[in-house]
């Protein structure tokens, strides 16, 4: 009953099994589907490739042969659909991400019920990154002043949500 919710059916049981009938299986059309998007068709592939366009490989590369040990499978392949879904771009600033100048964070921490989940996971700048999660005025301070040039009212807006999620008051730059 789990699977078909409430069915205006009787159930029938044989040898201990549910039998549901046919009438009761719902569907959904999958919305902005395209079947010319194929791995096996060269126009197919051209199409794949065109969404992947403006992503620097060799980082993409790194993230899927570099998976972070201490984390879970789905952790690690969000990273590499979220480096792909963001467009290699940090998701408050709009910077381009760079190796040795990126991390995932946990939209809601795991110490508040949060999950792996794609949609809870977002690539940002090492330097953001430390700037949400800083408590003490100097170390927030230092962050202000490196990521300044890259902060807008917009950006701002974004930052501050993401640090009033881990618990850290808002910021306000001139």
């Amino acid at each position: 009953m789990e699977y078909y919710g409430r069915l205006n059916f009787k159930t029938i049981y044989i040898a201990g099994l549910a039998l549901f009938p046919i009438a009761g299986v719902k569907t959904k059309n999958v919305m902005n589907f395209s079947q010319n998007k194929c791995n096996f068709t060269k126009e197919g592939r051209a199409l794949i490739h065109d969404n992947l366009k403006g992503i620097d490989y060799n980082i993409l590369k790194y993230i899927m042969e570099n998976p972070i040990r201490s984390e879970t499978i789905e952790y690690n392949d969000n990273r590499i659909s979220l480096y792909v879904g963001q467009k290699g771009k940090c998701s408050i600033t709009g910077e381009l991400l760079q190796i040795n100048n990126m991390e995932s964070h946990h939209i809601i921490t795991r110490e508040l019920g949060g999950k792996d989940e794609y949609k809870n996971l977002i690539f940002i700048t090492l330097d953001i990154h430390k700037l949400i999660h800083a408590v003490t005025e100097k170390t927030v301070q230092k962050y202000i002043n490196k990521v300044k040039k890259f902060i807008n009212k917009q950006n701002l807006i974004k930052l501050n949500r993401l640090r009033k999620l881990v618990g850290n008051c808002e910021l306000y730059i001139n």
